[in-house]
């Protein structure tokens, strides 16, 4: 099997933060966003999950 994506497993620093992947997951939704444009607290408790492996 020929692998075409070689980079995808291997850590990234960026910004001085290293990741131990290349794989991003882009915000899911806009149901709650405060007036200053930050998302609210249902979405950082959702991401809070996430970041633990909750699907």
């Amino acid at each position: 099997m020929e692998r075409n994506y070689l980079n995808l497993c291997r850590p990234i620093t960026i910004g001085g933060i290293t990741f131990r992947n290349r794989m991003f997951s882009v915000p899911m939704g806009r149901t709650d966003i405060t007036n200053d444009g930050c998302i609210g607290p249902k979405s950082t408790a959702f991401y809070v999950l996430r970041a633990k492996g909750w699907k």
